[in-house]
């Protein structure tokens, strides 16, 4: 039981950094939250909420971010886990 516990955690802390990876992607292409919602198709609240953490942000959606934002690539396992750290200190 104590694993299964362990590898949600883990998800639940994965699903939070791609929040401040959409961030700091959205912020280096020198877009706004209202800018990268119309791409999206969604509002800027969504989009305040994705970076956030406060909703998952769904593959689609990931995917759709990494051609917009990131050439084609999305965030690696190494690049979410940094942002969780980045987030904790």
């Amino acid at each position: 039981m104590e694993m299964q516990r362990t590898t949600r955690d883990r998800i639940r802390s994965l699903d939070r950094a791609i929040g401040p990876w959409m961030r700091a992607k959205r912020r280096a292409a020198g877009l706004s939250m209202a800018e990268l919602g119309r791409l999206l198709g969604v509002s800027h609240q969504q989009i305040q909420k994705y970076e956030a953490g406060v909703d998952r942000v769904s593959g689609g959606t990931l995917l759709v971010v990494a051609e917009e934002l990131n050439g084609g690539e999305p965030p690696t396992l190494l690049e979410l886990e940094r942002m969780l750290g980045e987030d904790e200190s």
